[in-house]
């Protein structure tokens, strides 16, 4: 189950971990297994040393498991670039990289089930022994499941997770042979050892570049923290893309969370100010929120970050930490259904590893939920990364406008439609200048690209386009 799992979290920087990953995972580790059930039965019939057959099997699978988090990324690679792979869907090329790290282990370790039966059985009735057998087993694969999830990688990472996997089977199988038969788990040892050095010295982890200030595993994703100047950058996953960003110096950062900072400027002009982000990140919008408009609102913002570790980071480097700001570490969808409060504005900016939107906060249902928690001329802002020609922007576009009567395309020209914000409401927007309050001094020249570019109304034009929680792909 160690292998299982964590190999879900290996892959998924590169192929997500939406249900056809995990189904394509699962069904390759349990080929394996049935594979090597059969062919363990037949090995046990034909060696008279079962018990140093076991060990020996043990070191061999452990060389493999130990070694596979180096070998990921070639893999990967291969699969990405190779010309009959490179438009392969996601399954074949998971189960390309799966296959060649773990087939081989896992049906090893699968072929080792009837050789200890029948070692053990040694005269008694078969079915006492392998009650046992696979008993010990089942409880071995309940703490499998829970040991990746809740101790190893969040305090280790997923490749350490795998190196120390290897090492203990091998020191298990140095324990067991006998004879020459030791040195293969004893080498095995020393490579494992050799290889994954890095991840017992205080030098610096060499995945890391100079710029990079801090670098962890979260049960989420990979965070890391460069530091430019003055300026800090969080990135999450493998993605290339910024989540977010802090310049103490200056609250506009010449990106789209500048033009998510205008929206407010869209509503009425009231004593309080509700704001709910749903993708908190590290704070870069909730930052501008605070800096621009505490001094004009009684501002409140909830803001709803799934990963803990990225609210840590975000207090650390980010100035996360503000009075105006109530910080829920859930799920988004969550935290729609159980709370009561109603918002003024509501930003969606929710990406799992800065790569695709989960499709539980893309659908109608969702749009729906959050339309129930807006106020009655509040607004609902949804940044939408990519062109407008994908299919991300297209299903959004159309499942935003199902769900609400009044949507617009709000794309600052200055972005390069690299990224687009949909806005939403239950009333009209003025389309040529949406802007209902004064703008303030340091906003003008924001403004101003905003009332040259205008709002653009969405029209509902391909319905089956629509996305809903029983049908949407796992990964928008």
């Amino acid at each position: 189950m160690i292998v299982e799992l964590t190999a879900v979290r290996l892959v998924a920087p590169f192929f997500g971990s939406s249900m056809d990953v995990w189904s394509t995972i699962i069904a390759l580790i349990m080929a394996a297994l049935a594979l090597g059930y059969f062919l363990g039965g037949q090995l046990s019939q034909k060696t008279k040393n079962q018990d140093q057959a076991v060990f020996l099997i043990l070191a061999v699978a452990g060389i493999f498991i130990g070694l596979s988090y180096r070998l990921v990324e070639p893999i990967v690679s291969f699969a990405s670039v190779s010309l009959y792979l490179s438009k392969a869907p996601i399954s074949l090329k998971t189960s390309l990289v799966i296959f060649t790290l773990f087939f081989l282990p896992v049906l090893l370790l699968g072929s080792i089930y009837p050789l200890m039966i029948n070692f053990l059985k040694r005269g008694q009735k078969a079915g006492p022994i392998s009650g046992k057998i696979f008993a010990i087993s089942t409880a071995g694969s309940i703490l499998g499941t829970l040991l990746p999830a809740f101790v190893l990688i969040p305090i280790i990472g997923t490749k350490a997770t795998f190196l120390i996997t290897g090492i203990l089977l091998e020191i298990l199988a140095a324990i067991g042979t006998k004879g020459l038969k030791k040195l293969i788990p004893l080498f095995s040892l020393l490579v494992l050892l050799f290889f994954g050095r890095h991840f017992f010295s205080p030098a610096q982890n060499p995945i890391l570049d100079p710029n990079t200030i801090y670098y962890k595993e979260s049960s989420y994703q990979e965070i890391r923290v460069k530091k430019y100047e003055n300026q800090y950058f969080l990135y999450l996953g493998h993605s290339p893309y910024i989540s977010s960003i802090y310049d103490p110096d200056s609250i506009f950062t010449d990106d789209v969370f500048d033009y998510l900072a205008l929206i407010p400027l869209f509503l009425e002009k009231s004593e309080n100010l509700d704001v709910l982000i749903i993708g908190l990140g590290a704070g870069t919008v909730s930052d501008k929120l605070d800096r621009l408009y505490s001094s004009t609102y009684s501002l409140s913002i909830d803001g709803v970050e799934i990963d803990p570790e990225v609210v840590k980071v975000g207090k650390k480097f980010f100035n996360l930490a503000r009075t105006c700001l109530n910080i829920f570490e859930m799920d988004g969808r969550t935290f729609l259904r159980e709370t009561q409060k109603k918002y003024d504005l509501i930003i969606a900016d929710a990406y799992a590893r800065q790569a695709y939107v989960p499709f539980h906060l893309a659908t109608r249902e969702f749009f729906l939920l959050a339309k129930n928690h807006l106020k009655d001329k509040g607004v609902l802002a949804m940044n939408i990364a990519g062109p407008q020609n994908t299919y991300r922007y297209n299903a959004l576009s159309q499942t935003i406008k199902s769900a609400f009567e009044f949507a617009y395309l709000f794309s600052p020209e200055d972005i390069n439609q690299t990224n687009n914000i949909i806005i939403a409401a239950n009333i009209p927007l003025d389309t040529k200048n949406p802007f209902v309050q004064e703008i303030p001094p340091q906003l003008k020249n924001l403004a101003g690209v905003v009332s040259r570019t205008r709002l653009k109304p969405i029209s509902l034009t391909d319905p089956s386009l629509i996305l809903n929680d029983d049908k949407a792909k796992e990964r928008i």
